[in-house]
């Protein structure tokens, strides 16, 4: 009996070992396929998003062609990519994350890029969820207190931040992630998804 069974004990083994690699290699081609949609946002809304000198210059509204050939539609400060509407660019340097923020959260856009889940950056409010992949908000605990951040919007408007605190929170306690007066919040999920690595930030401009 003990002969029969350790033959079988070997292949499911190796079954197991294969499933594994399938779904490493798998998790690897989801995260490079997601930095490679978020690089190309960040690129072609660089060369869109206006450089501020003067508060008071606005930008019209209208269609312009970007660099890859899809259309981009600037409308009421959101840049329209192929078919994703971002608010701008965040910038974390610690972490040496610069990325397109998603105007409008779901798996699909979450799975392209970080998005806002709540609130706005005028309104001091803004809350940004983004996966864990290294090259996506993986890289948030690497932020301390006093660590700045920048973003963008649409209209080409800079609003600085520094980080004044760092908590871990359950993944369903919704109203503990929106407790607190901050001006800007980041999560993303631990490495088992039962919690979310969250980062408060108030504005210093």
């Amino acid at each position: 009996m003990k002969r029969k069974r350790g033959p079988l004990l070997i292949i499911i083994g190796t079954l197991l070992i294969a499933c594994a690699l399938c779904l490493t290699l798998y998790n690897y081609y989801r995260e490079n396929r997601a930095y490679a949609g978020a690089d190309e946002a960040e690129s072609e809304m660089a060369g869109l998003i206006p450089d501020r000198v003067n508060p008071v210059v606005t930008f019209d509204v209208g269609t312009i062609e970007a660099t890859s050939g899809s259309a981009v539609t600037i409308d009421e400060s959101t840049v329209l990519i192929n078919g994703i509407k971002y608010l701008g660019i965040i910038e974390l340097p610690t972490a040496n994350i610069k990325l397109p923020v998603c105007a409008d959260f779901s798996y699909e856009n979450m799975a392209v890029s970080p998005c806002r889940w709540q609130g706005t950056v005028a309104e001091n409010d803004i809350v940004i969820c983004g996966h864990n992949y290294r090259r996506h908000f993986g890289r948030l605990d690497n932020l301390g207190i006093g660590d700045t951040a920048t973003f963008t919007d649409a209209d080409g408007y800079k609003y600085n931040y520094k980080v004044v605190g760092y908590e871990i929170i359950n993944g369903t306690d919704v109203e503990g992630m929106l407790s607190g007066d901050w001006d800007m919040t980041l999560f993303t999920c631990t490495m088992d998804g039962r919690s979310r690595i969250t980062i408060r930030l108030d504005r210093t401009n």
